[in-house]
């Protein structure tokens, strides 16, 4: 536990804690409030829930694939091969970390804005964070499979968070997207589930299909990866 803690950049120290787990969510949830009041003259507080729910999405994905990314410098990956690819403390300490962390930092941002006013009815957004979250660190998981040979380790998992925010429900509920956005963000498990937020609560179950498609290919992967990243391990050994 405390190495899969370590591998996190974002718990190296307090300073990187407060910036990445409470002014970087908040600043960028403000900032995308400031777009939706202007283009819409209101002030919608499901934004602000939805930008703050889909950044903890985004930081259990990233926290899942950094975490076994800093494995595979340690060499730790190796080992997990040759021994016992499907490790149950593993890979589970691994999604409760990824997952424990982001729902601190949705549950922090939360209570902050409700305490200010700013989110009065904050109940519905710690309830949608639990599926959000486990969606994440599916991304994260399937993302760091795919990149365990790559040069770029953190190429899936960056190109997932960027496009998280965007296709994710942070403006606009999924209904009110244009046509050729509504189709993109089937791509990623969170648009339908993140409109309950605006008490829109239909086609959850997609996105949990969704989630499930991932965790399918993340699964076929790990099956193509591990015979190669083994065969590498025994020409190392040589």
């Amino acid at each position: 536990m405390n190495i899969v803690l370590s591998s996190l950049p974002e718990l190296s120290n307090w300073r990187t804690f407060w910036v990445n787990y409470l002014i970087y969510p908040l600043v960028d949830a403000l900032f995308m409030l400031l777009i939706s009041h202007y283009y819409t003259g209101a002030y919608v507080e499901e934004v602000l829930m939805a930008n703050i729910v889909l950044t903890g999405a985004v930081t259990a994905c990233t926290g899942f694939c950094s975490s076994f990314i800093g494995d595979i410098y340690r060499r730790n990956d190796y080992e997990l091969v040759t021994n016992n690819p499907y490790n149950f403390y593993f890979w589970g300490t691994k999604w409760l970390v990824s997952v424990g962390m982001s729902y601190l930092l949705v549950a922090m941002n939360l209570l902050l804005c409700w305490a200010f006013g700013f989110i009065p009815h904050a109940g519905m957004g710690f309830l949608i964070a639990i599926p959000l979250l486990v969606y994440g660190s599916i991304l994260g998981f399937t993302s760091a499979v795919i990149g365990w040979r790559m040069v770029n380790h953190y190429f899936v998992s960056n190109l997932v968070a960027s496009f998280t925010i965007f296709l994710g429900g942070a403006l606009l509920p999924f209904e009110q997207y244009p046509p050729i956005f509504k189709q993109l963000s089937y791509l990623l498990p969170f648009a339908r589930t993140n409109q309950w937020l605006y008490g829109k609560a239909n086609g959850m179950w997609q996105d949990m299909v969704i989630a499930l498609i991932w965790l399918a290919v993340g699964m076929i992967a790990f099956q193509y990866q591990l015979p190669r990243i083994a065969k590498r391990t025994k020409q190392g050994i040589l």
